[in-house]
């Protein structure tokens, strides 16, 4: 089994792939909107979605704190029940204060996990002296989640078809699972400061100016910038791309789930992707395809290329994701882990939501081509800069 998933006889690492799994089940995904719709009308869908943002943005750097300071499982263990909690909320929830809520509770969770997954794990495997395998067991552990991810989207489609709060119940079982398994795990030793909180402010402020430290100084931008990036082509802005490529709610959940197949292949081999073209060159890459990507979506909206377009932008997505956390760790003490990684989480979350409150009126169908060749503009300055500081001025 240690030839398929590294360090699986590491109790804690074993547990890490499991929950990946259980935490990648987003049956919801696709049919979230349309069981609010039955309920709540449009503009308190978007208030709900815009107030809960907010409010994980706002606890997204204390919880990474809290992560650092009272432990990492204690801290995942406390996310996962909000989740599950947040989900079983709203599929009791025939009004706005019980979706409103529930959503809520949802980014809280989420905030709490943010970080302190990645950095639970790494730790787990610097405590046994295996830091340098991290890429391989994220490597697999992302196969394993866009694995889960694939299948729960596909049968959240059927789901809904079942009953529109089936999806959200499959969520709630899932996430009790994952707490359930995360309470047999073992909180990591290395650098840990967990039973004191006189020096929370302190850990903040050590957290905070870790990723504008000397070590992060030719990585912070393309791993913002891909964070960004990510974050943007979410929530309203891809459900308004998948009305601009002709998809309903139903045929968009199986073009999601067909899209991650290619991916899935793909991130299982990452570590022998970064190894042939470097961390550096693969982060400034990866900004340039984003680039290419976006203007891609601005001039066309026929059906097949609309899967063409999903198809490539989760493959680019989920590499990201994983050069980001490895290039994050790699220069990360373990004591400020979790706060900084909160801290990129944070900073990536900002556009969207002013994209949100201020400029909601781009994403409507007549101006989603405009906002697809701006996000393309600023990539490719994005892109170039960062392969100028990566690759020709690197250290």
């Amino acid at each position: 089994m240690d030839k398929l998933l590294p360090h699986w006889e590491n109790k804690n690492i074993r547990i890490f792939y499991l929950t990946t799994i259980l935490t990648n089940a987003w049956f919801v995904l696709p049919n979230w909107m349309f069981l609010y719709a039955l309920y709540i009308s449009k503009q308190q869908i978007g208030f709900v979605e815009a107030a809960a943002i907010i409010l994980g943005i706002l606890i997204e750097v204390p919880t990474g704190v809290i992560s650092d300071v009272f432990g990492k499982k204690r801290t995942l263990i406390v996310g996962h029940a909000l989740i599950g909690v947040s989900a079983y909320i709203i599929t009791q929830a025939v009004a706005f204060p019980a979706f409103l809520l529930g959503n809520c509770l949802f980014f809280v969770g989420m905030a709490f996990t943010s970080g302190s997954f990645e950095a639970f794990a790494y730790d787990s495997l610097v405590e046994i002296g295996k830091k340098e395998d991290y890429d391989k067991v994220t490597a697999k552990s992302t196969s394993l989640g866009l694995a889960a991810f694939c299948l729960s989207v596909f049968s959240g489609g059927l789901l809904f078809r079942m009953g529109p709060t089936f999806p959200f119940y499959a969520w709630t079982f899932t996430s009790i699972l994952a707490v359930i398994a995360l309470f047999f795990t073992t909180e990591p030793k290395i650098d840990s400061a967990h039973t004191s909180v006189s020096g929370y402010l302190q850990t903040l402020k050590d957290g905070v100016i870790t990723i504008f430290s000397n070590k992060f100084t030719y990585v912070i931008f393309p791993i913002l910038a891909l964070s960004i990036l990510a974050k943007l082509n979410q929530g309203v802005v891809r459900q308004s791309l998948a009305m601009h490529f002709g998809f309903n709610g139903e045929t968009f959940s199986y073009v999601i789930a067909f899209s991650l197949l290619p991916a899935l292949f793909i991130t299982h081999r990452f570590d022998v992707i970064r190894k042939k073209v470097g961390s550096l060159f693969l982060l400034s890459s990866l900004l340039l395809s984003f680039a290419l990507l976006f203007a891609f979506a601005a001039y066309t909206s026929i059906q097949l290329y609309g899967v063409i377009f999903f198809i490539t932008y989760y493959i680019i997505e989920k590499l990201s994701q994983q050069i980001n956390s490895v290039a994050a760790n790699e220069r990360i003490e373990s004591k400020h882990r979790a706060t900084a990684l909160s801290v990129i989480a944070l900073i990536a979350q900002v556009p969207y939501v002013i994209l949100m409150f201020f400029f909601s009126e781009m994403t409507t169908m007549k101006n989603i081509s405009t906002l697809f060749i701006g996000f393309a503009g600023v990539t490719v300055l994005a892109g170039i800069y960062s392969f100028y500081t990566l690759v020709w001025n690197k250290k």
